[in-house]
């Protein structure tokens, strides 16, 4: 990944923590996740899946390191500018949030 692509990610990942959101909510990030399946080159791995059904439960800081790491797979499969644009374009409804000083614990439901 290049220095360019490896700034933006962190500027965006960056900017949603200082904004309290850990990752998008569910319906979202299932759109999130089919959207990278569909720019998959067919020799690449699939993408990270996203933390819900099973993984809803884990801490916000795990669900914001597996979006880092969607990204990441992103920029390796040629899909970068797709994945961020989609996640640029959400609405402040579309992100879970959680206080920073929550982000450790694991979700009660």
């Amino acid at each position: 990944m290049d220095e360019d692509t490896r700034q933006k990610i962190d500027r965006f990942l960056g900017a949603n923590r200082a904004g309290n959101r850990a990752c998008p909510i569910v319906k979202k990030w299932v759109e999130f996740h089919k959207l990278l399946l569909a720019h998959r080159p067919a020799a690449a791995d699939k993408p990270p899946v996203p933390y819900i059904l099973g993984g809803i439960g884990a801490p916000n800081a795990v669900k914001h390191a597996r979006l880092r790491q969607q990204l990441e797979w992103a920029a390796a499969n040629g899909c970068f500018p797709a994945a961020i644009a989609f996640l640029e374009t959400l609405k402040d409804e579309d992100w879970f949030v959680c206080r920073l000083e929550l982000w450790e614990s694991p979700n009660i439901f």
